[in-house]
């Protein structure tokens, strides 16, 4: 491990497990940067952390990836919202179970505007 890091470790700022998960950093060179994105972290959350960086490799850059991330965070909301469709219809009878699930579809619908939002930024932002 780098030095910046192993002084993270004798500081405490990481614990020994999440050093140890640094070590699967397939690109060595981009262990600094990691070790300060782990910081305070859960070992599980770097290990989430370096399993993703490993399958995208320009994980800190690249801006191709992360409006790929959008789109998929956005067909899961559209999946769910569609499902969500259905469950209402199924509970005619409850009105309470109805008007909770009402509330339930605005919140993603509002989140679907927020992503819709994310990436049409995201695309401008590539252009300039």
């Amino acid at each position: 491990l780098p030095e910046p890091i192993k002084d993270m470790l004798r500081n405490n700022e990481i614990k020994p497990s999440v050093g140890r998960e640094l070590l699967r950093l397939k690109d060595k060179s981009k262990l600094e940067d990691a070790g300060k994105k782990v910081v305070g972290k859960t070992v599980r959350e770097a290990q989430s952390l370096i399993t993703f960086a490993n399958a995208y490799d320009n994980y800190y850059d690249d801006r191709e990836m992360i409006l790929k991330v959008y789109k998929k965070a956005l067909l899961v909301l559209k999946t769910a919202l569609t499902e969500l469709n259905i469950l209402i219809e199924m509970s005619e009878s409850d009105s309470k179970t109805r008007e909770d699930l009402f509330n339930i579809r605005n919140s993603l619908n509002a989140l679907i505007d927020q992503l819709y939002k994310l990436i049409k930024q995201r695309k401008r932002n590539k252009q300039l």
